[in-house]
């Protein structure tokens, strides 16, 4: 067996995203944005008022999006979770196989899971999960050879639903005891609202490397300001990433916060585009990277996902991004950034695009 680098635990699910307009989330439960798990029956009602709006089929997951894009940049990656043995479950193997990303799946006879992502015309995206086989997933199918010589274990924030967290727990534990790095996406800020005692936990004990944005971060910290989030999750680990929209990110590494700007474009569909900014991210931490550089090209994947319908990039994007970074990893392409320290960080208000 080669050598997994990346290890994801998250859930296998098929996206299903709709471009829909405002007045069509009457139709969803829940606030607009985020992320909440729904029901079969859920599902069903809110695909057949969709059926005339434009949509498409792929597959997705949060960490599955993350390690999808850093396979594409070089990494050998491998994600964990159940898939029923059917059509999609049996697709979504055969398309990780095909990209040499190791597919470590247990069988379930609940469906494999489906995920709604409600496109609004301002590129925001709301998010229901039908858990379906993954909800099936927990600590008893974890196997330490999963684990063995990874450098990094990714956790999506989606997976605390398996056993109340206990699942996202004895990973961890086992990620450790292999020597492996860990780093966690919050998701969404109804998964921090539910596990909001835990995830404090578990970003104590465990966590080197932490990734949420704003309405995350708020939530967590209990609605204190962007700093204030900033000082609270740097204070559980070794690296925290606020990413802000538009304005960028802000990394807390040390008590020092780094303010880390981007070029706002025009957003298509956020869907995704949080998690494909963490993969450029981990990518060049992996390497050995400054911060600010990680933040560069944690951008650069984050700028070209928002410009694209679906979490996939096209291999035409592809090419250009990845000229991008060569250029970062060779120092040629600037950007300003601005350490804060323990100062507040004073951002121009720009119009909010979306928030990745």
């Amino acid at each position: 067996m080669a050598t997994v680098e990346v290890l994801a635990v998250g859930a296998p699910v098929c996206d299903q995203i709709i471009m829909v307009d405002d007045d069509f989330l009457v139709n969803v439960p829940g606030n607009k944005g985020g992320s909440a798990p729904i029901d079969f029956a859920t599902l069903s009602n809110v695909l057949s008022k969709a059926e005339a709006c434009q949509k498409i089929q792929c597959l997705g997951g949060s960490a599955a999006n993350t390690i999808n894009a850093l396979n594409a940049l070089g990494t050998k990656c491998a994600i964990t979770g159940a898939v029923r043995n059917d059509e999609a479950g049996s697709l979504y193997a055969q398309r990780l196989q095909q990209k040499k990303i190791t597919p470590y799946f247990t069988k379930s006879e609940k469906p494999t899971a489906q995920v709604i992502s409600c496109v609004t015309p301002d590129g925001q995206r709301t998010m229901r999960c039908f858990l379906g086989a993954c909800s099936d997933y927990n600590s008893s199918h974890l196997q330490e050879r999963y684990f063995k010589g990874t450098k990094l274990v990714h956790f999506e924030g989606y997976a605390l639903y398996n056993e109340n967290g206990e699942l996202v727990k004895n990973a961890m534990r086992m990620a450790k005891k292999a020597g492996a790095k860990i780093s966690i996406d919050l998701a969404s800020f109804e998964v921090v609202r539910n596990y909001h005692p835990l995830i404090l936990s578990l970003l104590k004990d465990y966590v080197d490397i932490v990734f949420c944005n704003e309405d995350e971060a708020k939530e967590l910290s209990s609605n204190a300001s962007i700093e204030e989030a900033s000082d609270l999750l740097g204070s559980y680990c070794q690296v925290a990433v606020i990413t802000l929209g538009p304005k960028g990110c802000l990394v807390n590494s040390d008590g020092q916060r780094i303010f880390c700007p981007t070029t706002p474009v025009q957003c298509i569909d956020s869907t995704g585009a949080g998690d494909i900014f963490a993969a450029g991210f981990l990518h060049m931490f992996l390497q050995g990277y400054s911060l600010q550089e990680c933040a560069k090209v944690g951008h650069i994947l984050g700028r070209a996902v928002l410009q694209v319908l679906g979490a996939q990039l096209p291999d035409n994007v592809w090419k250009e991004v990845l000229n991008e970074i060569q250029l970062v990893k060779e120092n040629k392409l600037s950007s300003p950034v601005l350490s804060q320290g323990s100062r507040p960080l004073q951002v121009r208000r720009q119009p909010v695009i979306c928030t990745i």
